[in-house]
């Protein structure tokens, strides 16, 4: 166990604030703190808490918290990542990430583990970013991210006119942050914003616990090319065709 008596720790305003005279926590990039509690999980999270690179136990405002430090290192991100998911919504539990406070602990989670991943790949690349459709065009689908090609009414038009336009292709930096999820609303450009698309992405990641990611990098949004989609538009009845006498 760390020398907690040298930690000092206090509760304010609904967060912690952590004194650090002997800079037990200098390594640390994650702090997460929990009381003790009548779940099923508690002896395992007490033993992930213990594994950390700095541990300690503190009575503060006359309950006890138990409180683990953890460092770039993947083992300690991992026992983290696991904290958060098992002890992250216990009623009194804590946690900061370089310093910030942390409001979805699943999100962190769900972050820290992606990032994870992402290490075992050779190129991080290929695991962050993800190739869509024009996010701006009027046609532009939020779950698909494509331009979805629209159809016009069979029944009313039976004869239409082909043509064919260029959409273009963005690599988007988070994938992550594109996912389908119930935990947080999809994504999507504000077209009338008054910001840059990058900086946009980045006030979204803050939201959805994803800029704690050491891969995060917003400035990644880009265009990088066309594709053709072929489209569809009716012809009116009352237009004279080029077969018509």
């Amino acid at each position: 166990m760390t020398d907690s008596q040298s930690l000092t720790l206090q509760l304010k305003a609904g967060d912690i604030q952590i004194t650090d005279p002997k800079e037990i926590l200098k390594e640390c990039i994650i702090f997460f703190a929990f009381p003790k509690s009548r779940s099923a999980n508690f002896s395992i999270v007490i033993s992930l808490a213990q594994a950390a690179t700095a541990y300690g136990e503190q009575n503060v405002n006359g309950r006890t918290l138990y409180w683990a430090g953890f460092t770039k290192s993947i083992s300690d991100r991992e026992k983290a990542a696991e904290l958060l998911r098992l002890a992250g919504g216990w009623v009194g539990t804590m946690a900061k990430v370089n310093g910030c406070k942390v409001t979805k602990p699943f999100n962190a989670y769900l972050t820290i583990s992606c990032y994870l991943e992402g290490l075992q790949c050779s190129k991080q690349a290929a695991h962050c970013h993800k190739l869509i459709d024009d996010p701006f065009h009027p046609n532009y689908d939020v779950m698909s991210q494509t331009v979805k090609r629209l159809t016009p009414l069979q029944s009313t038009y039976p004869t239409s006119l082909y043509s064919h336009e260029q959409i273009k292709k963005f690599v988007f930096p988070c994938k992550r942050m594109l996912e389908f999820s119930s935990f947080h609303p999809i994504f999507r450009f504000k077209e009338v914003h008054q910001v840059e698309p990058k900086h946009q992405i980045q006030a979204a990641a803050v939201e959805y616990g994803i800029s704690i990611c050491p891969f995060f990098d917003p400035s990644g949004f880009a265009e990088v090319g066309t594709r053709t989609m072929e489209t569809e538009e009716p012809i009116h009845s009352h237009v004279n065709l080029p077969f018509q006498s």
